[in-house]
This record gives C-alpha cells, structure tokens and sequence, in this order.
C-alpha cells in the first residue's frame, strides 16, 4: 500500500544526545516521571517541577522550555541549557484510500523512521518504529532491505505518537509497536517508553491499548513478564515448524518454537494476561496448505464448513473433522486441543455463533465470519484447498448417509 524509500544516512552517533556546541544536551522526553524527578534533584531542583514538566510536554504539549510558564526563569535557562526537547520535522506523508496515514520522520540526527497512523470504529491506532533498520533479517518483512542504525530513544519513540497528534488534532487511543526495528531488541526504552504513554500525567493511553510485538526473542518475554506492565504481548509466530520458521525467521535459530512456546505459556502464567499471535500467509512459504493439525488449519476448516453447509450442529461437526483427522494421523487427544482452542477462537472474533434449543448446538456463520472466509477464497492462489474441502463435504455426507 506504502512504500517509502529512507533518505541516505548521513551521520551516526555513538550516544542519544543532541550537541549544543561541545555539550551533550539531553532529551527530557527520554525519562519517566520518576527518572525525571531523580534528575532534577540531582541538579539541586525540587522533585515536584518534573510533573510540571510533564504536564506541559504531554498534555500542554508545548515544543519550548520558554512555554513552561509556571517554572521560574532560572530553571527554564537550566533546562535550556542542558536538556532538549525532541521535536520531528515530517519529511513525507502519505494517505491510503481508507484513511491510513504513514509518516516520516526526521528524528534530526540525519536518520528517518516511519510510523503509521490507522483510523477505526474504537478509535485512531498508532504503529510505532522501536530502531533506526532492523537485526532480525525476516524475509517477509520491509524492514529487513533497512541496515540497523541504532535503537531509539524512550523519547524517540514517544514523539512519534505527539508528532502525529499535533498533525492530525486528534487523540490517539492506541499504540502497536509493530514499526521498524524489534522492540524487545531495544528493552529499557521500549519499557521507559510504554511507562510514558501509560502514566496519567503522560499520554495518558491505557495499558490494555498498547501492544508490543516481537519476532520471538525468549529472554526478553520473561522480563515483561516480570515487568508488571499490562500492556499486551503479540508473537510473530508465521509458521507451524522450525524448518519453515527458520527459512523466513532466522531468531527461530537462535530460540525454537518450542522454547518461544514455553515462553509464552510462562508469560500467560506470570502476568495472567493472553498472548496474540501473528500469522501471515506468505507466498510459497506457508501458504501452500493449511494443515488440520495446527489451530490455524482447524480454525479455516471449520469456517470451510460452515461456509458451505451454512449450519451444523455440534455432532456432525466434529464427527465430519475427526473423519478427516484420521487421515491426517492426528490423534484424539490432539484433536480436541485444537478443535477447541480454533472454536473458542472463532467465538472470540465473532466469526460463528451457537443456537442451543435444539438437541445438539447448531454452529452457523455470523456475517463477520462470511466476509472473512469469502476473502479467503478469493485470495487463494488456486481453488486446490477449496475443491478439497468440497470433496471432504461430500463424502462426509455421502458417508453419513450410508450409514
């Protein structure tokens, strides 16, 4: 839909500090509201001037220490003369037909990064960039033709959210750290950053709104884990086994799908919080065929079914998929691990609905759950997996017939 080409690179620093001559000047939206209070006592200021501080620069949003009225002058020339205020300059915007934006910004070291901006029913959502290029190599991935840089800054990442406020004039009420760069390769300001948006006298933005993704780096989900931030965990997941989770994710080298499994279980178990896993077909990697023995291919199956019986009840459903598990050498125990995790999945997205006054539930496809499998049809490379679920229809039926 977008597609940028960044500016060429023309300065590296080996710090986050904008020079004023020979002095470091450092950013004051890189620290947290504690951080920032621990600061200025240290330079013989009272604690309390950091929510001041706070307010002017996240709720006020003023771009100058000379705005921060309320501070006496001396400390606004202090501040002035040790600290900055990060602002971005947009160097290119552009608009989707569905009203998505995607900004990039100078971040006024000679780099750029891109955030995207998506509007919907509950609200305007935030992509965020975490670093300057990417590590991780994911073939799929636009980030990966982007050389690492460096990681941004807690105060890098949280302008890019003022930054797109101020063009827009409206509140964002969601933040996803899906940009540019691995979040969980850049942990201490990814955290700092999310403590920012999440504090009260900071954005403001709700943990429960702010998701952060990763390609599967297993240390690090167990420090979140161990965070106590609410935010919510999405795994790039992609692939259902490590020979092709390898070939598109070279960090499944490094931590295997059962280690990353095992993580996200602990995690769940720590924070009592769910994961979100990421899936995308990608041509001639995992598209191919959709297996009945993973949840993405039971959940597709049973929308399949549904599609085209339109309703069938509890019994037959299972009885029609166990008939094909069987093939499949999927054994039972199996078997209703799947069916049930893809069926409380499809209830959760309000794909499907059960309609118990009969002797067994009755499934049927909401409207939601039409268009999804509609889409999918119409974006299979070639009807194979389609016309094999018709036959699996037909003899099926022809099979409870003859009974």
């Amino acid at each position: 839909m977008f597609a940028f080409t960044l500016p060429k690179l023309i300065l590296h620093r080996s710090d986050f500090y904008t020079l004023r001559g020979n002095i470091k000047m450092k950013n004051i939206k890189d620290y947290d509201l504690q951080d920032l209070k621990e600061e200025l006592v240290s330079i013989g200021e009272k604690g309390f001037r950091a929510e001041q501080i706070f307010k002017w620069i996240y709720q006020e949003k003023v771009k100058s220490f000379d705005e921060m009225t309320n501070l006496s002058l001396e400390l606004r020339e202090k501040l002035k003369q040790n600290y900055t205020i990060c602002n971005y300059n947009i160097l290119k915007k552009l608009e989707s037909f569905d009203g998505t934006k995607k900004y990039l910004f100078d971040i006024l070291d000679g780099n750029a990064i891109e955030s995207v901006l998506m509007e919907y029913h509950y609200g305007k959502s935030i992509c965020v960039s975490s670093q300057v290029g990417c590590k991780m190599g994911c073939k799929f991935c636009a980030s990966t033709g982007i050389p690492f840089i460096r990681s941004l800054t807690a105060g890098e990442i949280v302008e890019q959210i003022l930054a797109v406020e101020q063009d827009t004039g409206d509140k964002i009420s969601n933040v996803v750290f899906m940009g540019i760069g691995e979040p969980l390769d850049n942990y201490n300001n990814v955290v700092n950053a999310i403590r920012i948006i999440n504090n009260p006298k900071g954005i403001n933005i709700g943990a429960r709104h702010i998701s952060v993704s990763t390609s599967g780096l297993v240390p690090r989900i167990y420090d979140l884990a161990n965070e106590n931030i609410q935010c919510t965990l999405s795994v790039s997941l992609h692939a259902s086994n490590d020979e092709k989770r390898s070939s598109m994710m070279p960090v499944n080298n490094a931590y295997s799908i059962e280690e990353l499994m095992k993580a996200c279980k602990d995690y769940i178990a720590i924070t009592n919080k769910r994961i979100s896993f990421e899936y995308a077909l990608a041509k001639d990697n995992n598209d191919k065929k959709i297996r009945l023995n993973t949840i993405v291919g039971m959940h597709y199956f049973i929308q399949l079914l549904l599609y085209y019986f339109k309703q069938i009840n509890s019994k037959k459903l299972v009885d029609m998929i166990q008939m094909v598990a069987q093939d499949e050498n999927i054994e039972m125990k199996e078997f209703n691990v799947l069916f049930n995790a893809a069926l409380k999945l499809l209830f959760y997205d309000k794909q499907i609905i059960k309609m118990t006054d009969q002797r067994y539930a009755v499934y049927e496809l909401t409207k939601k759950g039409y268009h999804s499998i509609e889409g999918m049809i119409a974006r299979c490379t070639s009807r194979e997996t389609c016309d094999m679920i018709r036959i699996e229809i037909m003899y099926c039926d022809l099979y409870e017939y003859e009974q």
